[in-house]
């Protein structure tokens, strides 16, 4: 078999780019890079010419494309679905992109999509249906989850946190400058291809972002150089410019008859008040076998404690939401007086059965209260004779407006503990970044997210947090776990740590 990287050296070299960023394009060492191509030579896939220093010394002794498209027709009967998409996300050209899709759906799906016309399905129940699909607007879980399946990243964060490519076919940071290169066959959901001026409208939208805005600023310009090349000005804080490009709300998305559509796996098909319908994207570059996604409004069904697993359906169990307290280093309250109140909170909103101790406290505690879980707040609080006055916030600016006559903020946050940046969300973009400025370990955190190196980032931010934990400034009071059933002839679910289900990579 074919080494399928040929195909991304065949792309390389039709676009004249410079040989020195070939590693970089690659993703390994230039020693690593030189072993390969020394390989390839002596497979007698390639020729090397040492005595020019360019694309031209490199000469492909084959038709790469031609003898993987040759090799997958061969072998397609007998792929597993995996192996398939292994193929179809090569940087093919795109007749041949869409030459395989209709191969694969027609010898390796006939049955089920041609003859059949058999349609899979899955209805998962949410709390809430976001009243606009905007991820710059109010970003909860269920915002996060439609935009992940109609939408793709530039870059996408894996398991260990490393940061890889995605809709990037290469970059390379030049000074002040990152230049992107984008893959030239991605399609979004209505046929049209996608352009740099599509990720130049989205980053700029990303400016008006509710809590990320500041930071997606610091890009300060975007030239386009052609439809698939582009380049960002990032003067400072350049690795975590680089890292809000996995996140979900980085989506790239455009307007489209009154909603947006993007380049992911689904598109919206009808949103109401009480559900959303998605359905497959039919230009999508691989087949998915889930056709169907209904996002129903059911709180009771999307909290049921009662779901168990069983013969016909397994069940999934993931952390999807930690509410946090954080308290302002500028409210009128000791380390010990910080300390009981954590501690009488945590206690309070965990159901333990012992004895909750009461503070002899006797100030007023001014609470901002995101509006969504100030009932269930207020419930548990509401027997205790600790002077709480709350204050109810819905909107991310009302928040920053109410912040500095507040004693402690009470979050309700998608928390992922292992993500280094994980701070931007909660610290740094205004929600309490004031009460905490004259800190040492604050400053020390940000400025190291100035470094490109996360090494240094990570030690910073366990300096900051023991700061925060020793002195009682912030507490972890609650997980929220979600509970999901699935058809057991449903297989690979996977779920990230915000709780986004990844159902295009469902196996049927």
């Amino acid at each position: 078999m074919i080494d399928k990287r040929l195909l991304k050296l065949e792309r390389f070299l039709e676009s004249n780019e410079p040989l020195d960023s070939l590693h970089d394009y690659f993703g390994m060492s230039q020693r690593n890079m030189s072993r390969l191509l020394k390989k390839w030579e002596a497979e007698n896939y390639i020729e090397l010419n040492t005595r020019v220093h360019s694309n031209k010394s490199i000469s492909l002794k084959i038709d790469v494309e031609k003898q993987l498209f040759l090799e997958f027709i061969s072998l397609a009967n007998n792929m597993k679905i995996q192996d398939i998409k292994s193929y179809l996300e090569l940087p093919w050209h795109s007749k041949s992109i869409e030459a395989i899709q209709s191969i694969m759906k027609e010898k390796i799906l006939g049955n089920r999509l041609n003859i059949n016309h058999e349609k899979h399905t899955i209805i998962d129940y949410v709390e809430q249906i976001p009243e606009k699909i905007d991820p710059n607007h109010n970003f909860k879980l269920i915002l996060a989850q439609v935009c992940s399946q109609i939408g793709e990243k530039l870059y996408v964060m894996d398991e260990y946190g490393h940061i890889k490519r995605n809709l990037v076919k290469y970059e390379e940071w030049i000074g002040d400058h990152l230049h992107i290169y984008l893959h030239s066959n991605i399609k979004f959901s209505d046929g049209t291809l996608m352009t740099a001026t599509d990720v130049k409208n989205t980053l700029f939208h990303l400016t008006k972002h509710d809590i990320l805005g500041d930071w997606f600023k610091l890009i300060s310009d975007i030239k386009i150089v052609d439809d698939f090349y582009l380049i960002l000005r990032v003067a400072d804080f350049k690795a975590v410019v680089q890292y809000l490009l996995t996140e979900h709300c980085s989506v790239i998305l455009k307007a489209h008859k009154g909603t947006y559509i993007g380049t992911g796996p689904y598109r919206i098909d009808k949103i109401e008040s009480n559900r959303i319908e998605l359905i497959t994207n039919d230009f999508y570059r691989t087949p998915v076998d889930v056709n169907e996604i209904y996002l129903i409004k059911n709180e009771d069904m999307a909290r049921e404690k009662q779901l168990e697993e069983n013969e016909y359906n397994h069940l999934i169990v993931n952390e999807v939401i930690n509410e946090i307290v954080m308290f302002n280093s500028a409210a009128a309250f000791n380390n010990m007086e910080r300390y009981e109140i954590m501690a009488y909170l945590k206690r309070l909103m965990s159901n333990d059965k012992q004895a909750v101790i009461l503070p002899d406290i006797k100030k007023t505690i001014n609470v901002l209260l995101d509006v969504e879980i100030s009932n269930s707040v207020k419930e548990k609080l509401k027997k205790s004779s600790l002077n709480f006055n709350f204050v109810e916030v819905k909107e991310y600016h009302s928040m920053l407006n109410q912040l500095a006559e507040a004693d402690l903020v009470w979050l309700s946050e998608s928390y992922w503990n292992d993500r280094v940046y994980h701070m931007l969300f909660y610290i740094f973009p205004g929600k309490s970044r004031e009460w905490y400025s004259d800190n040492s370990g604050a400053k020390e955190f940000y400025e190291a997210l100035r470094k490109d190196s996360i090494e240094e980032v990570r030690e910073a931010l366990n300096v900051f947090e023991k700061w925060l934990e020793d002195n009682h400034y912030r507490e972890l009071l609650k997980v929220k776990k979600q509970k999901r059933i699935y058809d057991t002839k449903y297989k690979n679910v996977s779920i990230d740590q915000y709780g986004v289900v990844n159902y295009s990579g469902i196996i049927v």
